[in-house]
């Protein structure tokens, strides 16, 4: 499923874009958020025959008060009607929005490393191998304090701008609340190289599905080779059952595009938006 619609994401990025969140029945949620000062919507759920044409009209108005349509899926994008697509055409333009597909890998292909396309990744790990013992704990309260050196070291040497440091704090932190941590159930590791933390990755399996999203992952980049250590740790970690890891999306930076394609993605979780015509 969409990255962004897991109950950690939702929750997590909840004051980032200001969410907001609307019944229209047991099957069918409206996101409302706020981003780069402009308001948008999504839609969790599917819509039945029986109530779509009443919810079309909905979305309709929502975007003739100024609102764009955020994170559609496939699957809803091709259960809108020919009605709702003719009312639309003249105004409004679908666009597959590339910047914040999810890439998708096998499990086993993170795992293994195996073939010329993962050279580099295996030179990487082996160096890190060399200079250090490596060491890999499941992610826990009781080395919370060894994860958040790692991404106060991170916060301190990255040239990015904006962050989700806010968004790692709240994750780190429910691992140690019993209340939030029973809703989030998240899963993730920490490295360690000769006894000192080197990074760390978390994530969560998504419900009644077959794969796990990676949400945060950290290093201290100077343990070089520690980003491809954890990443294959992770992928080995991970029950077998598990066979895609979804890695999120990479929000149209070239930098970050670019280093989630040498993992060599199966494929993608293409999400569309609705937006006015210029």
């Amino acid at each position: 499923g969409i990255s962004e619609f897991s109950f950690p994401s939702l929750f997590l990025h909840r004051k980032k874009y200001n969410y907001s969140l609307s019944k229209i029945s047991d099957e069918l949620y409206l996101l409302f958020g706020e981003q780069n000062k402009k308001n948008f919507f999504s839609v969790l759920g599917n819509f039945t025959d029986k109530n779509q044409a009443e919810v079309e009209a909905l979305f309709i108005k929502l975007l003739e008060n100024g609102l764009y349509w955020k994170n559609m899926s496939e699957s809803q994008k091709t259960s809108l009607s020919a009605e709702f697509l003719s009312n639309i055409e003249e105004k409004y333009t679908i666009i597959d929005d590339r910047d914040n597909a999810d890439y998708i890998y096998l499990r086993e292909d993170l795992a293994q490393l195996v073939g010329k396309t993962y050279h580099k990744k295996r030179n990487l790990i082996n160096a890190f191998e060399q200079s250090y013992t490596p060491r890999v704990e499941p992610l826990s309260e009781d080395n919370l304090v060894d994860a958040f050196h790692i991404l106060e070291e991170w916060k301190n040497n990255t040239s990015e701008t904006f962050t989700d440091y806010e968004q790692c704090v709240e994750a780190l932190n429910s691992l140690k609340l019993d209340n939030i941590k029973s809703c989030m159930a998240f899963e993730g590791i920490i490295v360690y190289a000769d006894d000192k933390p080197a990074a760390w990755t978390l994530g969560e399996k998504i419900a009644q599905d077959t794969s796990f999203v990676v949400h945060f992952e950290k290093a201290i980049t100077a343990y070089k080779g520690a980003y491809q250590y954890v990443t294959r740790a992770m992928a080995r970690h991970l029950d077998e059952s598990l066979t895609h890891m979804n890695r999120e999306q990479d929000l149209g930076d070239e930098g970050l595009r670019q280093a989630k394609m040498t993992w060599r993605p199966s494929g993608f979780i293409h999400k569309y938006k609705i937006i006015r015509q210029d």
